[in-house]
């Protein structure tokens, strides 16, 4: 019984691992990646500098991790 489901499972991977061998081979052929546009520059520069400021964050935290009431609102 083991044995049977073993070949069986076996036989189920080789197919499985032969369909994403077709799979990637046929978005290789059709070179599906060559309509996309070159990545801007200037979206580049904005995108790294918000990622500086985000990691710049001076907002003080509890030991749980929650954000601290710096002032209450009156």
């Amino acid at each position: 019984m083991t044995k049977i489901l073993i070949n069986s499972v076996n036989n189920r991977i080789t197919q499985l691992d032969s369909n994403l061998a077709e799979a990637i081979k046929a978005v290789i052929d059709t070179k599906i990646g060559e309509n996309f546009d070159a990545p801007n520059p200037i979206v580049g520069i904005i995108t790294e500098m918000m990622k500086n400021n985000l990691n710049k964050s001076n907002i003080p935290r509890d030991s749980d991790g929650k954000f601290k009431i710096i002032e209450e609102i009156k």
